[in-house]
């Protein structure tokens, strides 16, 4: 019986072990509350014999920190170790939502799979990021959204979920997105489209900011420029592209959300993850390629 053993995570997770148990998987999990782990689960008590014995690892979509620290729902903090990793046969595959250069780095022995930018979860789970996102923005701000104006940076899965569903709240919308077709798609919807080169101004004019891109675009000199009261909501792949630590020193609120299908729709996204994640882990077992 192959073994998968799942190292941190939450709610979404727990789907994902029932459906792998139901195509006989043997499961074990490390880093859990007890109280949300199903009977039939494995409680992993020494994880470096559990991870020598692994045929997959998996990990949480957010990803493992500098210093080992798995997200996790616990109440006191769960590590997963160089040491520990170090005890992966080599060519496990790990599966994450996105690898940290701690990962990389101490566990190059393996086979890493990135899975938030492959489009059969990242898709699915667009609406659930934007919904997340405005939520977010409305526990951040002391005023309403409708009326204001919102700035979305980047119009990918995400941006234009976030677009239309600020639109549909009454907000001004106005989208800036590097490459030329999707900013005619953002004009053919009807918002209205900046170029990178009036990326200051755009943000001067907005109340919200919604950074998708996964770049540095909300720096020191921007972030110093802003309005106190503007509200951003970065939501692009850590560590994200917005300089918190000037925006905390500026006193703007400013949230790296990520995570928001797991914080605000972890039914749903436990749904999608559980229909994809099996297909996934039987085709790099069988060798058969996706």
């Amino acid at each position: 019986m192959r073994k998968v053993i799942f190292c941190g995570g939450d709610r979404r997770e727990i789907s994902v072990m029932k459906a792998l148990q139901e195509k006989n998987y043997q499961v074990e999990a490390y880093g859990y509350p007890l109280d949300i782990l199903p009977g039939s689960i494995t409680v992993v008590e020494d994880i470096q014999a559990s991870l020598a014995a692994a045929d997959v690892c998996i990990l949480p979509q957010p990803p493992i920190k500098k210093d080992g620290q798995l997200h996790s729902l616990c109440a006191e903090p769960v590590y997963l170790t160089a040491d520990d990793l170090s005890f992966l046969p080599q060519d496990t595959p790990i599966l994450c939502g996105v690898a940290s250069l701690y990962l990389r780095t101490n566990a190059n022995q393996c086979q890493i799979f990135e899975l938030t930018d492959d489009d059969r979860m990242a898709v699915p789970l667009a609406p659930a990021s934007a919904e997340g996102a405005i939520a977010e923005a409305i526990s951040l701000s002391d005023s309403l959204l409708c009326g204001s104006k919102a700035l979305i940076l980047g119009f990918g899965r995400i941006g234009r979920e976030v677009a239309w569903r600020l639109e549909g709240l009454g907000l001004e919308v106005t989208v800036m997105n590097r490459g030329v077709e999707r900013r005619t798609e953002a004009e053919e919807m009807g918002y209205t489209v900046v170029e990178r080169s009036h990326l200051v101004a755009a943000c001067l004019d907005a109340d919200y900011i919604f950074n998708t891109a996964p770049a540095m675009l909300l720096d020191e000199i921007i972030i110093g420029l802003l309005r106190r009261e503007t509200c951003i909501i970065d939501l692009a792949a850590y560590p994200g592209g917005t300089d918190f630590i000037a925006a905390a020193r500026r006193g703007i609120k400013a949230i790296h959300a990520g995570g928001m299908p797991g914080k605000y729709a972890p039914a749903y996204a436990g749904m999608v993850m559980a229909e994809f994640y099996p297909a996934f882990i039987d085709s790099l077992l069988t060798g058969e390629g996706e």
